[in-house]
């Protein structure tokens, strides 16, 4: 069986994207997967064992495909779709358009314009035509430096919101540690890997946080339209704007 996932969209969907990945290798012994994600991206996946191969969106791709999904809603993202050979397609054309009734679903959604209940596990799987049942991540992560057990990591984009965190966080049994918010995204998880609990308004950190097995506590600034799952280990904050005028 070939498979090709197009995941082009941002870090952290690249990131839960991999769920899809980690459920066909499971469900298909005999299966080829091909990931299609931007070049910045492929430091994330060159190590994982249940991909075959990896290209970017300017690759031409000449293989005949039984299944081709793309999660990323956007007309680069959709012409790989449109133009590769497959029996059968699944995910978003464009903007605009989709190749099936689930991806046509979670559209909206997916572009921000729509609020749901619902996981962006749950909205890609529904994309792709499959139930989620609890499928995680398939992020695979040499670390490069060694978890400090008792190390709280501050990743806050926003200035304001960052020294409200460390001014008014009480920690009893941990130390705090700020983390960088680096471009590479393998410095990114190098530093991830450093603590045990992690306090953050970017969703990279989110997902790769919880992907790497962290206790993470989300403060969501910009009303997130979809719920995360965080496996147990973590929690959603709504943070009102008026937080700046502290």
């Amino acid at each position: 069986m070939q498979a090709l996932i197009i995941s082009n969209g941002k870090p952290w969907e690249a990131v839960a994207s991999s769920s899809l990945i980690k459920r066909f290798r499971r469900e298909h012994k005999e299966i080829n997967i091909i990931l299609v994600t931007k070049p910045e991206y492929r430091c994330m996946f060159k190590y994982n064992k249940n991909i075959d191969d990896i290209f970017d969106a300017q690759t031409s791709l000449h293989q005949n495909f039984d299944i081709a999904i793309n999660v990323t809603p956007d007309d680069e993202s959709g012409n790989i779709l449109k133009t590769v050979s497959s029996k059968n397609k699944y995910g978003f054309l464009s903007s605009t358009s989709s190749a099936n009734k689930g991806a046509e679903d979670v559209l909206e959604i997916l572009l921000g314009n729509k609020v749901t209940k619902k996981n962006y596990f749950q909205l890609i799987f529904r994309a792709a035509d499959i139930i989620w049942k609890g499928d995680g991540y398939d992020l695979s992560y040499y670390p490069k430096s060694k978890m400090r057990k008792r190390k709280t990591g501050i990743a806050v984009k926003d200035d304001r919101l960052r020294k409200f965190v460390k001014d008014n966080l009480v920690l009893n049994c941990s130390e705090l540690w700020h983390i960088p918010i680096r471009k590479d995204l393998l410095k990114r998880l190098d530093e991830i890997n450093r603590v045990r609990h992690i306090i953050t308004d970017d969703l990279f950190f989110v997902h790769a946080g919880i992907a790497m097995k962290k206790h993470v506590e989300f403060l969501d600034i910009d009303n997130l339209n979809m719920s995360i799952e965080f496996f147990g280990k973590g929690h959603h904050h709504a943070v009102k704007n008026d937080f700046r005028n502290l």
